[in-house]
């Protein structure tokens, strides 16, 4: 399962996506630390659902093995994009509409 939460801005909706298993934890490498804290904490999801609410994402910051494979399947980033914090995979998007 997965954890999704989508923040509606005044300009921009925000998606947080995280592994179930990785709430409550922090990675750090280096200058760096990856927080899965109450930013990603909406609804507990399938795959198949969180990959569907990406359409409404215009930006989308995702965390976890499960999470990073759903953005990469629907072909909004590739493996070059992927970043390791703690050894913990962390992508994010920025959708630009021309």
């Amino acid at each position: 399962m997965i954890w999704c939460r989508m923040h509606a801005g005044r300009k921009r909706a925000v998606l947080a996506i995280a592994d179930e298993e990785l709430m409550g934890m922090s990675f750090e490498e280096g200058e760096f630390v990856l927080s899965v804290n109450s930013f990603f904490k909406g609804e507990l999801v399938r795959e198949d659902e969180a990959a569907a609410m990406l359409k409404d994402a215009e930006i989308i910051n995702a965390v976890g093995r499960k999470a990073v494979a759903v953005v990469l399947e629907a072909g909004l980033s590739d493996e070059g994009t992927v970043k390791r914090v703690g050894g913990v995979p962390h992508v994010q998007v920025v959708k630009i509409n021309i």
